[in-house]
């Protein structure tokens, strides 16, 4: 079976802060996957924190390369706390 994880990942935040490079390099450097924006029931990479109107994707499930495979959906569930989204991924 073809994992659901798809290939190019989408977002809604186009904003990358130093820290957001600094995420981006290790992710990259360990070969791990962002899984938000790839899997069915992202919502096309949804926001994952807001808070005053000011909405970002804060919030990242991210996998070893080989456990993407098992990786079948992800849901948000909106904000939950401290204007933060639950995320779960089956």
């Amino acid at each position: 079976e073809i994992s659901p994880v798809m290939r190019v990942r989408f977002t809604r935040d186009n904003m990358v802060d130093k820290r957001g490079k600094q995420l981006m390099a290790t992710v990259r450097d360990q070969q791990w996957k962002i899984l938000n924006g790839r899997c069915a029931g992202d919502g096309g990479g949804a926001y994952t924190y807001e808070n005053r109107g000011v909405r970002s994707t804060l919030d990242y499930v991210i996998v070893e390369s080989k456990a993407e495979a098992n990786m079948r959906v992800m849901e948000e569930f909106g904000v939950v706390a401290d204007g933060h989204a639950l995320i779960v991924v089956q």
